[in-house]
């Protein structure tokens, strides 16, 4: 088994691209249905980069949400914020 990435603050991982100004669903960046799933649930994965370090954030969207929730859904991303100077202790964050 190949050793964990670990992320430093200069890592490079080209998935991780940086914050954008507001989030929103991508088609290129939709995992494949999970086992479960009912058609017509929508998924975005999200990679990024912030406060000097990765995220994945993953938005799922049930086939009966109604239109609100749609356009609602990536609002909580939109207001996390991340402080630089708090960094967890664990060895691969950097």
């Amino acid at each position: 088994m190949p050793p964990p990435r670990v992320a430093t603050a200069s890592s490079k991982w080209p998935e991780f691209r940086p914050r954008p100004s507001s989030f929103e669903a991508e088609a290129a960046g939709s995992p494949q249905p999970a086992c479960g799933d009912r058609p017509g649930t929508e998924t975005s994965w999200l990679p990024f980069t912030d406060a000097g370090r990765h995220f994945y954030a993953l938005v799922v969207i049930g086939p009966d949400a109604p239109r609100r929730v749609h356009e609602e859904a990536f609002g909580p991303l939109d207001s996390v914020r991340f402080d630089p100077a708090v960094q967890p202790d664990w060895p691969s964050s950097g």
